[in-house]
């Protein structure tokens, strides 16, 4: 081997609720117009639900001086979000809504946050929100930078944000090079995946054989089967 539409506010009013200074402003605000059908309706009046119980939880364990990040994990509140809420802005709002509580988001939560942003094609946002991380003291990872590795769908912005990602200290992991290298490949592109071996060499990265396998099913793509034998 070598190397190489929604209804408007007037639809439905909700005051604000607060518990001794906490203020959590419109928390079980239903979202469903009067027209929805009724399995619907209930559906998100039962999350709208979840949601305000929860931060209830969150606000009464505070109070009483109970170790929040013990026995109330904030990764499973975005993960309910992620899958039950509204969309994005709804788990944009909540996600800001804990922070102005005071509770310091992790790794997981940010990414979880950034997912849902790449997956709506909110790019803009989700590159805030990675600045946001990193003036709060929470250092990115690879998989920050896989959700937009994932979703973007030009080589060269691609190529940008990793050249971004690794001057800010992070360090890709070999699944970030293979996923990388396979993306290219099936667009037919030859160049960035010789881009990703060689970055990979340089930051001293040993090819294994999952990236052998991208490099050489990128090679048989373009149809040089006698280059791809080089490395088989």
């Amino acid at each position: 081997m070598q190397t190489a539409t929604t209804p408007s506010d007037a639809d439905f009013s909700v005051a604000p609720c607060s518990v001794r200074g906490f203020k959590i402003s419109n928390p079980c605000l239903a979202v469903t117009p009067p027209n929805a059908v009724p399995c619907f309706r209930v559906s998100t009046l039962l999350t709208q639900a979840l949601m305000f119980i929860i931060l209830m939880g969150i606000l009464v364990l505070n109070l009483c001086s109970v170790p929040i990040r013990i026995l109330f994990s904030f990764e499973f509140l975005s993960k309910i979000c992620l899958g039950l809420s509204q969309g994005v802005d709804f788990s944009i709002n909540l996600f800001r809504e804990m922070r102005d509580l005071g509770f310091q988001p992790t790794v997981v939560t940010y990414n979880t946050v950034i997912r849902l942003l790449c997956d709506n094609f909110r790019y803009k946002d989700a590159l805030v929100m990675l600045d946001t991380m990193r003036n709060d003291g929470c250092q990115p990872n690879a998989i920050s930078y896989q959700f937009f590795f994932t979703c973007i769908e030009k080589p060269g912005e691609i190529l940008n944000l990793f050249d971004r990602m690794v001057e800010s200290g992070v360090r890709p992991s070999m699944e970030t090079y293979v996923m990388l290298m396979r993306k290219f490949g099936r667009w037919g592109f030859l160049r960035p995946v010789f881009i990703m071996w060689k970055k990979m060499e340089e930051l001293g990265c040993s090819p294994n054989a999952s990236t052998y396998n991208a490099l050489i099913d990128a090679l048989v793509e373009k149809g040089l089967i006698d280059i791809a034998r080089k490395y088989d």
